[in-house]
């Protein structure tokens, strides 16, 4: 869910600047699986390296990618609200500490 609402925000930030254009959608969601399968391969990668062993990991870590997009989404909507840099770093650090 919190995929798709990234790649609409992210179309919706273009479309009021006026640069909309429907590839926007594609590269969007394009990078956004990229995000979400670099993520999973690395976190992969540590637990082969860790010999750490389970059932249904694979579910649950492309479930967790998705959390990542929710501060994305944040960060947008921010911007789109023109609060000041200021207001739009602090909601940045605030919305992406977490996933450090």
């Amino acid at each position: 869910m919190a995929l798709v609402t990234y790649i609409l925000v992210a179309a919706l930030q273009t479309g009021l600047e006026e640069r909309f254009h429907p590839q926007i959608l594609s590269a969007s969601a394009t990078r956004a699986l990229l995000v979400v399968l670099l993520d999973f391969l690395l976190v992969q990668c540590g637990c082969y390296l860790l010999n750490i062993q389970g059932t249904g990991q694979v579910i649950d870590l492309i479930a967790y990618g998705g959390y990542k997009f929710v501060g994305v989404i944040l960060t947008h909507f921010m911007g789109l609200l023109d609060l000041g840099s200021a207001t739009y770093a602090l909601v940045f650090v605030y919305a992406q500490t977490p996933y450090s």
